[in-house]
């Protein structure tokens, strides 16, 4: 090839991909000039609820403060003269395996790149530092995204909505007495049991969840912890899970006894397709099939089964 159009290629190639300094590393992805990605804080949060707002996400002020507490080195955001315009977060689930979440870019901006970037971004900093599974829940918008960028599909996750009205009266006769707040005594078991369950170590995000108001263990008649659930709240519906049972009926008792005190009137339940006699169980006290997103995953193929996962944390961390 002549030299002169090896230089003009090379000149294409670098005009298209600048470079974009992150504290000591260098990203090179396709964006316009003048942006930037940096990492997110706790003082940026009233300027990224109006973009996650826009995509009808469920998170609230208190989430996005979870995610940076959690790994305040792996969350960003992308500015274009000064504005912030997109975002994205890492979480940890173990040593080896992470989760990628809220990666949303504000409507005016999309369809320029700035989403990929962000996901570069994120892998990029996840792989750095050794991870060698990447997670996510995605939606259809970002599904093709993610399929582009290498990420397989691992499973569908169906989202339910309940209005705990519902089921406020249902009886729950002989399980009252084996559930309790999860206090502190429970965290090393409940921690355990989901390891075992899930195959993901989250003692931080459970640690980072758990509220006696807003959680529960179930007991197996020894005292040994055999299920929990939490709940928190969220700007269109209070957020039903993580929800982790050694057996379906621990399940239900658990996710009754959570709708059932809950102040608000409506939930949502995040749960595994292949819980198919759950979801069964979820219908019958009234809850509405609402949307579905796509578990996919990046790298090492994860070679466990989480069979007593029920419901999960949410899509922006599993």
């Amino acid at each position: 090839m002549p030299r002169l159009m090896q230089c003009c290629i090379s000149f294409s190639i670098l005009k298209d991909f600048p470079r974009i300094f992150l504290g000591k590393e260098l990203t090179p992805f396709m964006v316009k000039r003048g942006a930037t990605i940096r990492n997110i804080t706790l003082p940026d949060i009233p300027r990224l609820m109006p973009i996650k707002n826009q995509a009808g996400w469920n998170q609230i002020p208190g989430d996005w403060a979870r995610l940076i507490r959690l790994n305040p080195g792996g969350c960003f955001c992308i500015q274009v003269d000064g504005e912030i315009i997109g975002t994205v977060t890492t979480t940890p689930v173990s040593s080896k395996m992470a989760w990628v979440g809220m990666l949303v870019v504000r409507e005016d901006e999309r369809g320029r790149g700035f989403g990929r970037m962000l996901l570069n971004q994120a892998i990029h900093y996840l792989e750095s530092r050794g991870f060698t599974t990447i997670f996510l829940d995605a939606t259809p918008v970002g599904k093709p995204l993610y399929l582009s960028a290498g990420f397989k599909t691992r499973g569908v996750l169906k989202r339910h909505v309940i209005n705990t009205l519902n089921i406020a009266s249902l009886e729950m006769e002989g399980v009252k007495g084996r559930l309790r707040e999860f206090s502190s005594e429970f965290m090393d078991s409940v921690c355990n049991l989901d390891k075992k369950m899930t195959g993901y170590d989250r003692r931080d995000v459970i640690k980072s969840l758990v509220s006696p108001e807003t959680s529960k263990v179930h007991l197996k008649p020894d005292g040994t912890v055999d299920g929990y659930i939490i709940w928190r709240e969220g700007q269109n519906f209070t957020q039903v899970g993580p929800l982790v049972a050694r057996e379906a009926e621990i399940a239900r008792v658990l996710v009754i006894c959570a709708m059932s005190s809950m102040n608000l009137d409506v939930g949502c339940i995040d749960v595994p397709s292949e819980r198919q006699h759950f979801e069964i169980f979820l219908k019958g006290i009234g809850a509405v099939p609402a949307r579905e997103f796509t578990r996919m995953y990046k790298g090492k193929h994860p070679s466990f089964t989480s069979d007593g996962e029920f419901a999960t944390s949410g899509p922006e961390k599993g």
